[in-house]
């Protein structure tokens, strides 16, 4: 990588542009493990990319964040993705849990789904404990056809962590979403 702000800026939101997202969320590392040791290189870093989001129309922010100790205690790709997996059940290391609940507290801001850091921090927090920060854990529920005088059921997914039901195991429906009627 070269030393040219200008020239790592482009390269990194690029790459963040392409996604098509209205809003990003950026992790600007400095320190002995990062590419800039010094905050201040780092902070001009982050600067360039905010200015780069923000002319091309995206809401864009950037974090600060130390590197001079590695974050978490996994090693290796398989191992992190259990730690990150163990972090959103709420037992991973503090540290990771911390970067998780800045930047998703940013993210939740940004998407205008809390009004504050406070709010999205608590709500972020509410899903770890509730579980549902996992996502959902739909299971498949064959059809129930109907009867002469008693509706049935379409094939739907139940999630087994917070109660909701799908059609296609992505979206959301209601009860009234399954009725096949006679």
């Amino acid at each position: 990588t070269v030393d040219c702000i200008p020239l790592i800026a482009s390269s990194i939101m690029s790459k963040k542009l392409a996604t098509g997202s209205d809003a990003i969320c950026l992790d600007v590392k400095f320190g002995s493990g990062a590419f800039f040791e010094k905050p201040e290189d780092a902070r001009k870093l982050a600067k360039a990319m905010v200015e780069i989001g923000t002319l091309m129309n995206r809401n864009t922010k950037a974090l600060l964040t130390n590197m001079d100790q590695p974050l978490g205690k996994a090693i290796g790709n398989s191992l992190e993705v259990k730690e990150a997996i163990a972090t959103l059940k709420g037992n991973g290391p503090s540290d990771l849990l911390e970067l998780c609940l800045q930047a998703g507290s940013l993210m939740l801001v940004q998407a205008e789904v809390a009004t504050n850091k406070k709010e999205a921090r608590e709500r972020l927090l509410k899903t770890i404990e509730d579980g549902s920060a996992l996502g959902h854990d739909y299971k498949s529920v064959p059809e129930k056809p109907a009867k002469c005088e008693e509706p049935g059921k379409k094939a739907y997914y139940d999630c087994s962590r917070c109660d909701s039901i799908s059609l296609n195991g992505t979206e959301e429906c209601t009860e009234a979403d399954l009725v096949i009627n006679p």
